[in-house]
C-alpha cells in the first residue's frame, strides 16, 4: 500500500489520534490497578487487625466488576435460553473463585441431567405401552413395528390385471 494512503487508514498506529487514545488507556487501566491494589492493602490491613484483636475475621468482600458495561468487550446482554434456541453465558458469581465456580457448573450441569434423565424415562414408559411389540409371532424382530391388521389389505387395480 502506498504509505501516503496509511494516514488516512483508522487503523494507522502513527495517527496522533489513537497514540493519544492508547495513552489513556494505559492510564486509566495502570490507575484502575492501583486503586485495586489499595482497596486489597486496606482489607488486608483491616483483617490483620481483626486477628491480632483477637477477633474472627470477616470475609473479604467480593471484588468489584473488573469490566463495566460501556467496555465494548464486555457484554451482558445474554438472555437466558429461550424457545428461539439463545444461549445465556455463565458467568462466575461475586466473591466466587474459580474452584467454587466449577463446583456449582457441576452440581447444575448433574441437576439438569438428571431432570432430562426422568423427562426420558416418562415418555419411554409411555412409548412403551402405546407401541406395538419389537418380535412378531414367529419370533422375528420388526424394527417398524405396525398394529395387527383385522382384515386383508385390498388389491389395487394392478395387482387384480396380474
Amino acid at each position: 500500500m502506498p504509505l501516503h494512503l496509511l494516514g488516512k487508514k483508522s487503523w494507522n498506529v502513527y495517527n496522533p489520534e489513537n497514540i493519544a487514545r492508547v495513552k489513556r488507556d494505559e492510564a486509566q487501566a495502570q490507575a484502575r490497578e492501583e486503586e485495586e491494589e489499595r482497596r486489597m492493602q486496606e482489607i488486608d490491613a483491616q483483617r490483620r487487625i481483626q486477628i491480632l484483636r483477637g477477633e474472627r475475621p470477616s470475609t473479604p468482600p467480593p471484588p468489584p466488576p473488573s469490566h463495566t458495561a460501556a467496555d465494548p468487550v464486555f457484554r451482558q446482554d445474554r438472555k437466558p435460553i429461550d424457545d428461539a434456541g439463545r444461549y445465556r453465558k455463565r458467568r462466575r458469581l461475586a466473591g466466587e473463585d474459580d474452584t467454587d465456580r466449577d463446583i456449582r457448573y457441576a452440581r447444575e450441569d448433574a441437576a439438569q441431567a438428571n431432570a432430562k434423565r426422568e423427562e426420558l424415562l416418562i415418555a419411554s414408559r409411555r412409548d412403551q405401552e402405546a407401541e406395538a411389540p419389537l418380535l412378531d409371532s414367529a419370533g422375528h424382530i420388526n424394527l417398524f413395528p405396525r398394529q395387527a391388521r383385522t382384515s386383508k389389505p385390498k388389491k389395487t387395480k394392478m395387482q387384480r390385471q396380474n
